[in-house]
């Protein structure tokens, strides 16, 4: 790296190269930008260290890339194959991921909503397919998530619930919202859904009632990776 009055009076120009052409025998300090990745790295003494914020399109472009992440590592990704959503409510264009020692941890909420179908309850917990589509979202998360959701309910004079299960821990009463009301009540929670197996995840709101004639609407669903 030198000094080029070609960008400016003092600045400084970093060596230039690809990934597969770093320099042979680099010192500590020594800084790079590699055209083929768009980055700018620095010699740590041991090891190249990305200095540049990192943005890739797709999972496969950025693990192409860093092909051995360290933990507190963030990229963003412009095109992302996950998250997805069944009805959507915020599905991004883009989502930041951070690493966290094992998997690539979307932290950008996602969300899914079904607001206009009516959902009949049963009498255990069932996926919500209010309008024939399953309310649902997908993102790669660690063991923990971040999971808020709402809905009107109805409650029939009995405990009608909506909660959520995802695709290793079942839905549960501990983290359920319930109206027992004849009425109308728009009830929602957000809670940190513990238990996860690291990798890429689906959530599903899910219902239930003891009696029969509980319904649900205006029914929403949002999640986001803890890294």
């Amino acid at each position: 790296m030198g000094l080029d009055s070609a960008y400016g009076i003092g600045s400084l120009k970093p060596g230039v190269c690809t990934s597969s052409t770093r320099p042979a025998s680099p010192f500590e300090g020594q800084i790079i930008y590699e055209t083929d990745t768009d980055i700018v790295s620095a010699y740590n003494g041991s090891a190249w260290v990305y200095q540049s914020p990192l943005r890739f399109t797709t999972e496969a472009a950025r693990d192409a890339v860093i092909t051995a992440p360290t933990e507190g590592m963030i990229a963003y990704l412009t095109a992302p194959t996950v998250p997805a959503a069944t009805s959507t409510a915020y599905l991004p264009t883009g989502i930041q991921t951070i690493y966290n020692g094992s998997v690539w941890v979307c932290v950008t909420p996602v969300g899914s909503k079904n607001p206009s179908s009516s959902q009949a309850f049963t009498g255990s917990y069932v996926d919500v397919t209010a309008g024939g589509t399953v309310l649902s979202v997908t993102l790669v998360t660690g063991t923990t998530a971040l999971v808020s959701f709402s809905g009107r309910i109805q409650g029939n004079g009995t405990y009608s619930r909506l909660s959520v299960k995802s695709t290793t821990v079942a839905s549960s009463d501990e983290w359920a919202v319930f109206n027992r009301a004849s009425v109308e009540i728009t009830c929602d929670r957000t809670f940190i859904f513990s238990g996860l197996t690291a990798g890429t995840n689906t959530f599903t709101m899910q219902c239930m009632t003891h009696t029969s004639g509980s319904i649900a609407d205006q029914m929403y669903l949002t999640v986001q990776g803890i890294a």
